[in-house]
């Protein structure tokens, strides 16, 4: 979620601020995200996927590199 947002954002030339202002989603939010400390529900989601003009689907889908990530992850446990 992170990468994701972060190039969307610097696509657009926002900052965290910004985007909050923007869509009303709190600053603490969008920087617990950026973080890794949460993940955002479905009704974030879809603010930020019309806000940006990209499918939710943008930010549900795993990319490769994710999912070994998280494999190896689950692997140590």
């Amino acid at each position: 979620m992170k990468r994701k947002l972060e190039k969307l954002m610097q696509e657009k030339g926002i900052t965290q601020y910004r985007l909050s202002k923007e869509t009303g989603i709190p600053q603490s939010s969008i920087s617990a995200w950026m973080n890794d400390i949460c993940k955002p529900k479905a009704d974030k989601l879809m603010i930020l996927a019309e806000y940006f003009g990209v499918h939710i689907d943008y930010f549900l889908s795993v990319t490769q590199k994710e999912e070994q990530k998280r494999n190896r992850k689950e692997e140590k446990r």
